[in-house]
């Protein structure tokens, strides 16, 4: 993948029949070398790894809901009018 890189802009003088202009030329990078792919590829994979393998645990830690044990028995009896002591 190569990332879009801004173009560098020289200006160059041009004769033209009404006299010299400034016209924008664009110049392109130089080509990527192999160990720099290899290096972006390792940043993105090793980014990726971090999210999955830290990242997904701990926001499913933080985001669930604790269910705690419902009291039955001392609901039901509260439902019926015997109070229980503690």
């Amino acid at each position: 993948m190569m990332a879009a890189a801004m173009p560098v802009v020289a200006l160059s003088v041009a004769d033209d029949v009404d006299g010299p202009q400034l016209l924008p030329k664009t110049k392109q990078p130089p080509p990527e070398s192999n160990e720099g792919i290899r290096v972006r590829q390792s940043v993105i994979l090793s980014f990726w790894a971090i999210v999955i393998i830290f990242g997904i645990p701990i926001w499913l830690w933080t985001t669930s809901i604790h269910r705690a044990r419902l009291p039955l028995q001392e609901m039901a009896d509260w439902a019926e009018g015997r109070v229980s002591s503690y």
